[in-house]
């Protein structure tokens, strides 16, 4: 291996977002120690209000404490799905003990996508299907969630195996994005990517 270092005219280097995760991703870390969580992704959308409170002993440094209100997302051209488009969700998840139902993720009302914990378990509602349900979710417990969307198919997933699918070509999907609506509990590294 080799190491070359100690050029002063090389240009300083930076994490950029875009190079990252995509022009088209938005993703939040939640490492801010106060305030609204920040976008790192390519997308740079700003909350229209945040979790309860960030916590510093997250999975991955900082976290997303909730209690029952949402993070709510604006509706904004970013984040708007054309019918039948690629879209990626993920995120690490620790419900709290007795938490009985919670929407992890919805856009769009009735006729959009929602991923939510229903019991015990992740469900997937979406307009023209029929909500489909499966994987166990453990309270206290750090487990990664998430929903792929393309090729005529959506997918839930609960720490890397496909616990829910459902056969269908979503609509277009507009409308403000809320986050953790319900959940009593943490959220991190959560990712919204413009393909699957």
């Amino acid at each position: 291996i080799w190491l070359y270092h100690g050029n002063p005219q090389a240009p300083a280097a930076a994490d950029e977002p875009k190079a990252v995760f995509g022009a088209s991703s938005t993703v939040f870390n939640f490492s801010e120690r106060e305030g609204l969580p920040k976008d790192s992704g390519g997308n740079a959308v700003v909350p229209g209000s945040g979790p309860a409170r960030l916590e510093s002993t997250g999975l991955m440094g900082g976290s997303a404490a909730f209690t029952g209100q949402a993070m709510v997302l604006p509706d904004v051209p970013a984040l708007r799905r054309a019918p039948g488009a690629a879209f990626a969700l993920s995120m690490w998840l620790k419900p709290d003990a007795g938490l009985a139902k919670a929407s992890l993720f919805r856009q769009g009302g009735a006729n959009g996508l929602e991923l939510g914990i229903e019991g015990s378990t992740l469900r997937v509602a979406a307009a023209g299907v029929k909500p489909v349900a499966g994987g166990a979710v453990r309270p206290a417990v750090w487990q990664h969630v998430a929903l792929v969307v393309g090729a005529g198919k959506i997918v839930a997933y609960l720490d890397g195996k496909e616990v829910a699918a459902a056969e269908t070509a979503l609509p277009e999907i507009a409308g403000e994005v809320r986050i953790g609506d319900g959940l009593q509990g943490q959220i991190d590294a959560l990712q919204l990517l413009s393909s699957a």
